[in-house]
């Protein structure tokens, strides 16, 4: 079932003829290939024995519900919705290096998000979560999020289930020597510009410099 969502259009959306604008371009995925710093985020995960995964993930998932552009989204319909929360599905390898993709509601503070997440984590670990098969054409109030902690890179190109697909898809990778971690952001420019990127970027930036903020709401 799909989180609770408010109609954009039809109604007085005024971005309505942007998003038309570039519903016409062969693909209107816009995506870019970001470096976070991530050194006091990794240090407060080290010393307090939290999981720096599962930390910069909620991170992600927080920083992309706080902005309302980021969960907007093209019904089949031809509504035009605004989710009020996303859940964050995310790959765990389980065993056999086979991966299972797994779902996380929305949490208010990291502690919240932990006891959701850890239980559900160890069971993919062990085997006991099954594939998740969904209709991406239904379920539609969600990211994709995706932790890639074998290497780093400095381009990413996610791959795309529709050339107009408005789920944000996020993948970020190995901690680098300097302490940074490269971060590959795909969204669709019918609901998101350079400056809602940028405001994405400048909240995420200050989840990891600040780790505390995490825990409040």
């Amino acid at each position: 079932m799909n989180a609770p969502m408010k109609i954009l259009y039809p109604g007085d959306w005024p971005r309505k003829p942007i998003y038309d604008f570039f519903a016409d371009f062969e693909c209107s995925c816009l995506e870019t290939t970001i470096q976070i710093p991530a050194k006091p985020l990794y240090d407060y995960a080290k010393k307090n024995r939290e999981s720096f995964f599962l930390m910069s993930l909620y991170a992600i998932d927080r920083a992309t519900n706080t902005l309302p552009e980021f969960r907007q989204r093209a019904l089949n319909d031809g509504r035009i919705v605004e989710f009020e929360r996303l859940r964050v599905l995310t790959p765990v390898m389980g065993p056999g290096e086979q991966f299972v993709g797994v779902f996380f509601d929305y949490a208010d503070t990291y502690p919240e998000f932990r006891a959701l997440a850890n239980p559900i984590i160890e069971s993919a670990k062990r085997g006991e979560q099954e594939q998740l098969i969904f209709d991406q054409k239904i379920h539609r109030d969600y990211l994709l999020a995706t932790c890639l902690p074998w290497f780093s890179f400095t381009g990413m190109t996610p791959c795309k289930r529709l050339q107009h697909q408005d789920e944000v898809v996020i993948t970020w990778g190995k901690l680098t020597k300097d302490s940074q971690i490269p971060m590959s952001i795909q969204v669709n420019h019918g609901f998101i510009d350079g400056v809602h990127l940028g405001k994405f970027v400048n909240l995420l930036e200050s989840f990891f410099a600040e780790p505390e903020r995490l825990f409040q709401k």
